[in-house]
């Protein structure tokens, strides 16, 4: 990415952070914000890049939202087989620890965002007279939440909708259910029987005096939030012609399959079915659908951004 314009930079308290040992050529811009900056590549040499005529319309950026609580190892199989594939594009990667959703201020989120909003204005400002080309690729509800408030802060920083090409939606968006949400934190407790049986109840607490505080505020439901932001007319996920496919199963366990649908048949209404996409992986878990079939997996992702590129 050339260094002109308003170029990213590291919160001030951020800045002795050392690097995650998992995501080896990712420069720490926050506690959650990691930038993978590819090396310049001589197109006639690399065969990376001259073998495929389509290194010309790669994504500029490919975003990354990953999932609530998701380890830098499981993060790593996503980005090394993008790096594989899209050689010479940049990585966005937005992590959610959870803190996001349970404790932290929205005020402190925007702030926390503000290098990730740095890295795509300086994008756009390179870019200029023409739109960058991003790819956004969002897991599970943690991801959604993590790319609304992204968008929301990069329009308040900027008065704009920040720029996206193409949007893949892995494991997410769901349909209120406390069941559900108890599930999935859950998933991050220690697994001795004691320390469970504790963080369990201490987890349904939470949740239930959050949920008598939201109706008493009038709150919105956090994932009816999440579905309705995704499918706004006006936001950066809808706007122009902006394609977006979801990959899902029938065996999530966290996200139901029928959510998933039900979600994409509203997408539809909104933004045409030629710009919406379904791919249903039957019988694998939860964000683990390139796991059940890792050349599917990225041949629908290659294809999605063909069709926009």
């Amino acid at each position: 990415m050339e260094l002109a314009g308003p170029a990213p930079y590291l919160q001030p308290d951020e800045e002795d952070i050392p690097p995650d040992p998992f995501l080896p050529g990712f420069e720490r811009l926050g506690p959650q914000i990691f930038m993978y900056s590819p090396p310049v590549l001589d197109t006639n040499a690399s065969p990376a890049v001259s073998a495929d005529s389509s290194a010309a319309t790669y994504p500029h950026l490919y975003v990354v939202c990953s999932w609530m609580g998701a380890k830098s190892r499981n993060i790593r199989k996503y980005t090394k087989a993008i790096q594989t594939r899209f050689p010479v594009s940049s990585i966005l990667l937005l992590r959610q620890d959870g803190g996001d959703l349970f404790w932290r201020s929205v005020g402190q989120q925007m702030t926390n965002l503000a290098p990730a909003v740095g890295v795509v204005r300086h994008l756009v400002y390179n870019r200029k007279p023409n739109q960058p080309r991003v790819l956004m690729h969002i897991f599970s509800n943690g991801g959604s939440y993590t790319a609304c408030q992204f968008a929301d802060a990069y329009r308040i920083s900027t008065g704009e909708l920040p720029p996206i090409s193409a949007l893949i939606l892995d494991s997410t968006p769901s349909c209120p259910s406390t069941i559900r949400n108890h599930t999935a934190i859950c998933e991050y407790l220690p697994k001795s029987p004691a320390a469970y049986t504790l963080g369990s109840a201490a987890v349904w607490a939470y949740l239930g005096l959050g949920k008598v505080v939201g109706t008493v505020a009038g709150k919105e439901d956090f994932t009816l939030s999440l579905r309705r932001r995704l499918n706004d007319p006006a936001s950066a996920f809808t706007h122009d012609t902006v394609k977006r496919v979801y990959i899902y199963s029938q065996a999530d366990k966290l996200i139901p399959a029928a959510d998933v649908e039900s979600h994409a048949e509203e997408a539809t209404q909104i933004i045409g079915r030629d710009r919406v996409q379904l791919e249903d992986f039957g019988p694998s878990r939860h964000v683990a659908h390139a796991v059940l079939d890792e050349k599917r997996y990225w041949a629908i992702v290659e294809g999605l951004w063909n069709e926009v590129a």
